[in-house]
């Protein structure tokens, strides 16, 4: 919401700059008042431009990753006017020191100042066209600067979820360990359980050897002998 709002101030005051400009094209004598007033809603712009880009550091990363172009032209699109209201605030000086367009003369300068005004011009321009590469510098180290913050806040979000995921890892491999513990657990109880079951299976089968293969009770001996008699006596008859 903020975003937006800023946005919005942003492109009418550089709406406002490029009615100065046209204005001082049509009307040069306006520059007196035009251009200060430009140069004021561009600072207005910048500080409407810093404002936005303070909003998209807080944005989620999808959203900031679609802004932040529109965030460069911008600053881009400032930069042009600066340059725009630089070159005419230069015009309107040359035009004061060497008179205005319609051939007026040179107000009773000799040619002798006339040219320490024009090197003093150039001097000026020089040293404005060294301010502005300075800016431009100024504004290629703050575009770097905000590309590292966005590397460092996507490495962070990439080590949150690393994070989350190393601990989930951990989760699953301890519920896994204990589920692999419970399970050796019941083999080693089904292990004794097979011996106990072997054991008693060999016990009853060594019970029903001897029961079926045992030796003759003791009252069995009686009626053999009986047997044997009767046989004998009936041999001898």
């Amino acid at each position: 919401e903020l975003f937006r709002e800023y946005e919005s101030d942003l492109i009418r005051l550089l709406g406002c700059v490029d009615e100065k400009l046209e204005g001082v094209e049509i009307d040069p004598g306006s520059s007196k008042h035009s251009l200060p007033d430009a140069e004021r809603q561009l600072k207005q712009a910048d500080q409407a431009l810093r404002q936005m880009e303070n909003e998209v550091r807080t944005l989620p990363t999808e959203e900031r990753t679609s802004v932040e172009p529109r965030v460069r032209q911008f600053r881009a699109d400032l930069g042009q006017r600066r340059k725009a209201v630089e070159t005419a605030k230069q015009s309107a000086d040359r035009a004061s020191l060497l008179g205005a367009s319609n051939g007026a003369t040179m107000l009773g300068r000799s040619m002798q100042d006339r040219e320490r005004m024009m090197g003093a011009q150039e001097q000026l321009e020089s040293a404005s066209g060294r301010l502005d590469q300075a800016q431009r510098q100024a504004f290629e180290t703050e575009q770097i600067g905000l590309d590292i913050l966005n590397d460092l806040r996507d490495q962070r979000d990439t080590i949150k979820r690393t994070h989350a995921n190393v601990g989930e890892i951990g989760a699953s491999v301890a519920e896994a360990k204990m589920l692999l513990d419970s399970l050796l657990r019941r083999a080693r109880q089904n292990k004794i359980m097979t011996y106990a079951i072997l054991a008693l299976l060999a016990i009853a089968a060594a019970g029903t050897f001897f029961l079926v293969h045992g030796s003759p009770s003791p009252k069995a001996t009686p009626s053999v002998a009986k047997r044997k008699d009767s046989a004998s006596w009936a041999a001898a008859a």
